[in-house]
C-alpha cells in the first residue's frame, strides 16, 4: 500500500518552551483580572441598593426620596451592559 502524500503542516502547539516565570506570570494576572471584574460585576445586586440611597440617577426621580421605576430602570441597564461585557470577554479566554 503506498503512502499518503498529503501535505504534512505543523502541529498546533508550540515549538519553543516557554519560560516558566512568564507561564506563572500570565496564569496569576488572568487570575487577579477574573477576580476583580467578575467580584464587581457578579456582586452588583448587593450594591445596588446601595447606589439607590446614595442617590445614584436620583436626578430621574420627580419628588421620590426611595427611589422609582426610571432610576431602578438605569441601574438594571448598567447591571446588563456589565454583564455582557464581562460573557463577552469570557469568550475571548476559551
Amino acid at each position: 500500500m503506498p503512502k499518503a502524500q498529503w501535505p504534512v503542516h505543523a502541529p498546533l502547539y508550540r515549538q519553543h518552551p516557554v519560560a516558566p516565570w512568564r507561564a506563572f506570570s500570565t496564569i496569576f494576572v488572568g487570575l487577579g483580572l477574573l477576580v476583580l471584574g467578575s467580584g464587581t460585576v457578579f456582586g452588583y445586586n448587593a450594591l445596588r441598593p446601595v447606589l439607590i440611597t446614595d442617590g445614584a440617577y436620583a436626578e430621574l426621580c420627580e419628588g421620590s426620596k426611595t427611589g422609582c421605576e426610571q432610576q431602578k430602570l438605569s441601574l438594571n441597564f448598567i447591571a446588563t451592559m456589565c454583564f455582557m461585557v464581562c460573557s463577552t470577554s469570557f469568550l475571548t479566554g476559551g
